[in-house]
């Protein structure tokens, strides 16, 4: 754990029970939607770049945005941040192909 926070990667995130077989059909325990949630994004892949913060009102908004309204650049050096829980770029694709996901995708 880094700094009191766990960060998940697709590799180690515990809350996923399957989304292998059927990406589409994916299913998340215990993730809270309408969490108040924190995004942290680069510019590009530079590990130099300034990152820039912005705040949701609920992380189903903040998922939807980093998917629909970042360039596939951007996304790689994201990072989702609700209450103490980190979740990469990946984490964050599973999470809006998840079925629980509460909003309307493009």
């Amino acid at each position: 754990m880094a700094g009191g926070h766990t960060i998940f990667t697709a590799n180690r995130i515990r809350l996923v029970v399957s989304c292998r077989a059927q990406p589409h059909m994916c299913v998340m325990q215990d993730f809270d939607y309408m969490a108040p949630a924190e995004l942290f994004t680069a510019s590009h892949r530079s590990k130099r770049a300034a990152l820039k913060y912005h705040r949701f009102a609920t992380s189903a908004e903040a998922i939807r945005y980093a998917i629909e309204g970042l360039s596939p650049e951007q996304l790689y050096g994201t990072v989702l941040e609700v209450g103490d829980t980190r979740f990469d770029a990946e984490a964050i694709r599973q999470l809006y192909g998840n079925v629980e996901f509460p909003l309307k995708r493009l």
